[in-house]
């Protein structure tokens, strides 16, 4: 809701040609999803897999996306590409070899009408690995809504920013960049033949995805998308340490508050991410982001287990506590809940009646909150 009013936003819609009123992040996904769309239709074969989708959005902007998959890899790319860019090799090694950059984009520096005219540098080393997926489509999104009038700036991407700090622009090619990277025409059939394969919407069926793609998505980021895609009620969350929305809000301020007005805030296994699909309201689903994971729920023993776990049982949503209206309406519940390193997620399903999940239909864009 933020991006209606952004002024930085508004400039990106009306550089691209689109009308001044409505709203712009509507305006620019459609448009960046229509020309995915042009993409995927113009190319000779059907395009059955996201590394095909990137490789069919890489060659349709005229990228080359190179993965650094080990420190070698600094000095490869760069000697590979010696006649891109006289300072390339340099600027890899400030970029990647001395800075803390994720990933790069940048344009040839004598313009070649046959040669690709830019050149993605991704870092998968390490723990980064489980990033560069989105990475490169985070790059990608860039050329996509890119208006051709104005020069290339050069994107470069860096880790630890915080969704309030972030440039609103990145902020819209994050969110661009999600649905690109699982455009529900590719990602729909992939998800259908896994769940069918597994018999139900699983963390097991999610890998399964994942582990077929390279650089393999984060269980993160598929669970996300699958969650949004399913067309019955799901929700994926994640579970973490932190205070109220009200709290948070005040302690990451940058105002500074009188000494009385100072926030002491409690700290509980919260429901740090909630994506709900577009199903989940109406099934009566409606756990919110920061309530409290209640203590009897596998989402809790899965966060309190020194153990990468896998759970699963039959709970109720009346055992979430909301602390004005107390506790939420009673809801049979199928829950999940996977440890999985220092993360911890859960998939929760309404449990009445016997539901089939299945991959909403491939014509559609999902919808999530």
């Amino acid at each position: 809701m933020r991006f209606k009013d952004d002024p930085l936003v508004h400039q990106l819609a009306w550089d691209l040609g689109l009308p001044p009123h409505g709203d712009p992040l509507t305006q620019i996904r459609e448009l960046a999803l229509e020309r995915v769309q042009r993409a995927v239709a113009g190319f000779p074969a059907p395009v059955s897999d996201l590394e095909t989708l990137r490789l069919v959005l890489a060659d349709r902007y005229r990228v080359r996306i190179e993965f650094l998959s080990e420190d070698s890899d600094i000095r490869r790319v760069g000697q590979l590409h010696t006649d891109f860019h006289p300072l390339l090799a340099l600027r890899l090694h400030d970029e990647f070899g001395v800075g803390d950059t994720e990933g790069i984009t940048i344009e040839r520096a004598e313009p070649d009408p046959v040669l690709f005219r830019y050149l993605a540098v991704i870092d998968a080393r390490g723990q980064r690995a489980s990033r560069a997926f989105f990475t490169a489509f985070h790059e990608i999104t860039h050329l996509i809504i890119h208006p051709e009038q104005k020069a290339f700036p050069g994107y470069r991407r860096t880790p630890g920013a915080e969704e309030w700090t972030k440039d609103s622009v990145e902020s819209v090619v994050d969110h661009l960049a999600g649905r690109i990277a699982f455009y529900a025409p590719v990602f729909g059939p992939i998800l259908e033949k896994a769940i069918r394969q597994e018999g139900d919407l699983t963390f097991r069926c999610l890998d399964s995805i994942r582990l077929s793609t390279s650089p393999a998505p984060s269980l993160h980021a598929t669970a996300r998308a699958a969650t949004s895609l399913v067309s019955e009620s799901a929700m994926f969350v994640q579970a973490d340490l932190d205070c109220k929305k009200a709290e948070a809000r005040a302690l990451r301020s940058p105002q500074t508050t009188f000494e009385f007005a100072q926030v002491n805030p409690s700290f509980d296994v919260r429901a740090v991410v909630v994506v709900a699909n577009a199903a989940a309201k109406g099934s009566g689903l409606v756990i919110h982001p920061h309530i409290r994971i209640p203590p009897r729920s596998v989402i809790w023993a899965a966060f309190e287990s020194s153990d990468e776990v896998e759970l699963r049982a039959h709970e109720n949503q009346s055992w979430w506590e909301n602390s004005q209206i107390g506790s939420l309406p009673a809801l049979p519940l199928d829950v999940q809940a996977i440890r999985r390193g220092g993360f911890v997620y859960g998939l929760i399903r309404p449990r009445s009646g016997s539901q089939t999940l299945r991959a909403a239909s491939a014509s559609r864009e999902p919808s999530a909150t």
